[in-house]
């Protein structure tokens, strides 16, 4: 409720505004020619925007991978939403032990991340690495965590190019999940066009090395945005191809059961639509399961 002083403030504000109008209305001058009324070209009904996913590649061994870890949780403080974050365990860093202390027996690959390793060859530069979009940087997609900052905030600046709306309908009792994910092209493109959905685990507490920390081996490590696995085929489906007009829309649905080892509260589903000829990413979006 809006106290006296703010109804009165308010006011007077409006009367100096309806003045103001009034004084530049008589004293400017509008050269011809003019257009009057002109119609907008600009849909401001609705506003989308463009979000960047950030593949972090790790393992739990990777004692410098918490500062990739590190670098893609300010990355989301920063730009919030825009921000899709999959961390995929890869390679030799992800491989499991048998300690004697059961340290590093959690196994976090899947098929998926394999998969992603041997298109790119990830695993033999090293990690951490990560890709932005997938986008070619210099003749490669693969980043070391210091350059993704830069990357991000080149990206996330544009319009989108595409409109992702997932929705999930989840069963508990059966813990089956079924997803529609809906496309709209929201400018003409060119080029052939695939959707992936995923899925993502937050949150999952276990062994990680951290050369940082002291000691290096930490027991309860929080590991953040792991995939799961793939919900669609690993290299997505294809939607359009050749030529494709705006407004152009298309749907996808996919069903899969989650594992029993898996905390349906925190898991969540990433849709993103990439260009099949490049492998780059053009929008990405996600939700979680409940």
């Amino acid at each position: 409720m809006r106290t006296n002083y703010e109804r009165f403030f308010r006011t007077e504000y409006l009367a100096f505004a309806a003045l103001l109008a009034l004084v530049f209305a008589g004293c400017d001058k509008v050269d011809e020619p003019y257009i009057e009324n002109a119609p907008s070209t600009v849909d401001t009904s609705t506003s989308y925007t463009r979000k960047v996913l950030v593949e972090d590649f790790t393992g739990h061994t990777c004692g410098n991978c918490p500062r990739a870890a590190e670098t893609a949780h300010t990355l989301e403080q920063l730009y919030g939403e825009q921000i899709v974050v999959v961390s995929v365990h890869m390679g030799f860093f992800a491989e499991t032990k048998t300690n004697p202390d059961s340290s590093y027996a959690y196994d976090f690959t899947t098929a998926a991340g394999v998969a992603i390793d041997a298109q790119f060859a990830i695993d033999p530069t090293g990690l951490p690495k990560g890709m932005v979009n997938r986008k070619d940087v210099g003749g490669s997609p693969l980043l070391p965590y210091s350059g993704w900052g830069s990357e991000v905030a080149g990206i996330v600046v544009l319009d989108p190019d595409v409109k992702i709306e997932i929705t999930n309908a989840y069963d508990e009792l059966s813990r089956v999940l079924d997803i529609t994910a809906d496309i709209t092209f929201l400018n003409s493109m060119n080029g052939t066009f695939n959707v992936v959905a995923i899925l993502l685990e937050d949150s999952i507490v276990n062994w990680q090395k951290d050369y940082d920390a002291t000691p290096s081996d930490i027991e309860n490590y929080l590991h953040r945005h792991v995939l799961r696995g793939s919900i669609s085929s690993i290299w997505g489906d294809q939607i359009a191809q050749g030529s494709v007009s705006s407004g152009t829309t298309t749907s996808s649905s996919y069903s899969m059961t989650l594992d029993n080892s898996w905390v349906d509260s925190k898991c969540s589903v990433v849709v993103y639509v990439y260009d099949a000829g490049s492998y780059e990413v053009i929008q990405a979006e996600t939700l979680k399961v409940k």
